[in-house]
């Protein structure tokens, strides 16, 4: 074994004259290298290393402590002649050794172990990872040596995370410091490693000093670290800076505009680049560049993340001010990333486009920027094609190339309309092509609705909740030319849908044109000849309705029905079904209040056990109870059919966290539904009260009654 370590192992793990050549003469090719797995797969260095890997593995008991004891005598050998070139190079292989075994020196030493002593092997004893970084590694980050801070820097790097004693008190916030200091080392593999052993000491368990120590110079480390990604190609920094983003949501947000400017100028670079090897026709690292786009777009939408606020927290007005000018501020950035994304050639990254563009739209301020409104045009092309002088688009793609991302794209569109603000998206028009932004909204939804076969269901169930945003949006008689051909198309499609989610999607959209205008509502249906098979179908499927928004719309749009029967408006064919109207208005407005109640228990509950895990036990029961004497508005769908995605049709999923956001606004927000049916009844005439009453089986003071207590809870 000695032999084999000496002349077979150790002459290729140790730091040699090709390596220093490489750093000296390029030193972003000796970091290529460095973190290039496949072509290390080929190198004697990798193999030398498996070599040893392969003994510990199935010769341990013979091998770990001659090992040891061979690498030991490099470690000292080296600290008595500190300057030595060779004798520096052993060191690093040596340290290159023992940094591949750290999972048998972490089993091996006594003080790694959580819960009890471990054992010693035979022949070797006083294995201590303290000792070893205290003696032989955290003095290198100091070294004169610029491949021994390097090694030094990897060595952390590979024990930080699972070794929990580092030494003594502070030894871990001491080691970390000072590798944030190299992160502004003047040699580029230094900094480098430095930046990527950052996410080791992040991985620590439960370690606050350490955190702290980062968070402390957080402003220091994200300078550098877009420095470096500007000066080198490095996923592995993309990784860290990714790392820091999401650890340190809060505060983060100080650096938010410098990082997505630099990023998204990275971005806009390697999509150029990719773009100019492409027409070349020349082979490239194809995949590689796809993962730095998506590693530098993931974090700009961390930090677009972050800059939201905490999750839940209600914000003041003056932070709601501050959070509008800080999106205003990160749009301008962004906008060109965004315009190269949508666009067939940015198809692989279109999913971190349309949540970008969610969040620009969402919590940016209202009305929306200039910069945005440019790329309104993009997502008309994504959806329906059409190339332009200024927007050419390749023949393949003249009709379109996404509208199986409607779903994607769903929540940034109906922010245009509704933070537009409406009154901007009514009266904008592409004047390249001389079509207004309604008419190019219609196209897009009328192409989606269109699609057919089972499959399509989904999407086709967000072509019709686009259509709802600007009825939901618009004040009459502004969109009144397109609520008729809206109707016709969404009819059309709810006749031939055979799942639920497309069912909700259209009773929702119906409910948002009867809330617009009723009238206008019931003119189309009456010169269509369906007004009676438009209202059944909406009362018959009611039961579908499972989410609060669906509900409100089914309210809010009946009872702007009620209204016009309340002055002898309705059609005659409507007219007969005003008593099963009433009463679905009761039902589900019933139904909505039993959902509210259920869901502010279990938001109840869940608070409780975060408050204090020891609460009452009695108040626990109590809310369960609560739960259980709760009817569930879900079990009201007799043998509707049930849809595993009834939640989508109502959020845009946001995956970091888990956590579910409502990255689309509408202006009927702000509509009360409850307290709306009440002032409705309340104010119809006395004699259609009375029939109220009898329709309902109760008195509609007592109706009215129960919508005001609900009311008033909210």
């Amino acid at each position: 074994l000695p032999e084999l370590l000496e002349s077979g192992i150790f002459r290729w793990a140790r730091f040699s004259g090709e390596d220093l050549r490489v750093w000296q003469e390029d030193p972003e090719e000796f970091v290529r290298r460095s973190f290039d797995d496949i072509a290390t797969m080929h190198e004697p260095r990798a193999a030398a290393l498996e070599v040893v890997e392969r003994l510990l593995r199935h010769r341990s008991d013979a091998v770990v402590a001659p090992l040891l004891h061979f690498c030991r005598t490099h470690l000292d050998a080296q600290a008595q002649n500190p300057t030595d070139p060779e004798l520096c190079a052993s060191k690093d292989g040596a340290l290159l050794l023992l940094g591949s075994m750290v999972d048998e020196l972490r089993r091996l030493d006594p003080a790694q172990a959580k819960k009890k002593k471990a054992k010693a092997k035979s022949g070797v004893a006083g294995i201590s990872i303290e000792d070893l970084l205290g003696n032989y590694v955290r003095p290198d980050l100091t070294s004169s040596v610029a491949f021994l801070r390097l090694r030094a820097c990897w060595v952390y790097e590979k024990v930080a995370a699972k070794a929990p004693r580092l030494g003594p008190a502070g030894a871990a916030t001491d080691a970390l410091r000072a590798i944030v200091g190299l992160t502004g080392d003047a040699e580029l593999p230094v900094r480098v490693r430095a930046c990527t052993s950052l996410e080791a000491f992040l991985a620590r368990d439960r370690d606050e000093e350490v955190r702290a120590a980062i968070v402390g110079s957080l402003g220091q480390l994200m300078e550098r670290l877009l420095q470096i990604l500007s000066e080198v190609q490095c996923e592995e920094i993309a990784g860290a800076l990714e790392m820091l983003v999401n650890q340190f949501p809060q505060e983060i947000t100080p650096y938010a505009a410098q990082l997505v400017a630099q990023l998204a100028s990275q971005v806009c670079q390697l999509l150029e680049a990719s773009a100019a090897a492409e027409a070349q026709r020349r082979g490239g690292d194809d995949d590689n560049e796809d993962l730095s786009v998506s590693r530098r777009l993931e974090t700009i939408l961390g930090v677009c993340q972050a800059c939201t606020g905490e999750v839940g927290a209600v914000s003041t007005e003056e932070e709601q001010q501050k959070r509008m000018a800080l999106f205003a501020g990160l749009a301008e950035p962004m906008v060109p990333v965004l315009g190269k994304l949508l666009h067939p050639d940015g198809v692989d990254h279109m999913d971190e486009a349309c949540e970008m563009l969610s969040f620009l739209t969402f919590y940016g301020p209202s009305p929306l920027p200039a910069c945005l409104w440019s790329l309104f045009p993009r997502l008309y092309q994504c959806i329906c094609g059409g190339s332009t002088a200024s927007l050419p688009l390749p023949p393949a793609v003249q009709d379109g190339w996404a509208p199986d991302y409607i779903t994607n794209l769903l929540p940034a569109l109906q922010n245009f309309v509704a933070r537009g603000p409406p009154e901007a998206f009514m009266a904008g028009t592409w004047a390249e092509v001389g079509r207004t932004y309604p008419e190019m909204l219609f196209a897009m939804s009328t192409k989606v609705l269109r699609m057919p076969g089972l499959g399509a269901e989904r999407d086709c169930a967000a072509g019709a909740r686009l259509a709802a945003s600007v009825f939901e949006n618009v004040a009459a008689p502004a969109a009144d030319a397109l609520l008729a051909p809206w109707l016709g198309e969404l009819w059309r499609r709810f006749e031939a849908a055979e799942t639920a989610a497309l069912q909700r999607a259209a009773l929702h959209t119906l409910g948002a044109m009867a809330w617009y205008s009723p009238e206008a509502l019931l003119r189309s249906t009456e010169e269509k000849g369906c007004s009676q098979q438009v209202f059944q179908a909406w009362l018959q499927h009611s039961k579908s309705l499972k989410t609060k928004r669906d509900k409100k719309l089914f309210i809010l749009g009946l009872s702007r029905v009620f209204q016009l029967a309340c002055v002898n408006s309705l059609p005659a064919s409507l007219a007969q079904g005003l008593p099963q109207i009433v009463q679905q208005l009761a039902a589900q407005s019933k139904e909505l209040i039993q959902l509210r109640v259920k869901q502010d228990a279990s938001a109840e509950e869940e608070q409780d056990s975060d408050d204090d895990s020891d609460v009452d036990e009695e108040k626990i029961a109590q809310v369960l109870r609560k739960l259980e004497q709760t009817p569930d508005p879900a079990d009201a769908g007799g043998d509707e059919e049930e849809d595993d995605d009834e939640d989508e049709d109502d959020a845009c999923v946001d995956s970091r966290d888990g956590a579910s956001i409502e990255a689309r606004a509408s202006r009927i927000e702000a509509v009360e539904e409850l307290a709306f049916l009440r002032q409705t009844l309340q104010q119809a005439p006395q004699a259609v009260q009375q029939q109220v009453s009898a329709w309902v089986g109760s008195s509609i003071e007592s109706w009215a009654a129960e919508l005001k207590s609900e009311d008033k809870a909210e």
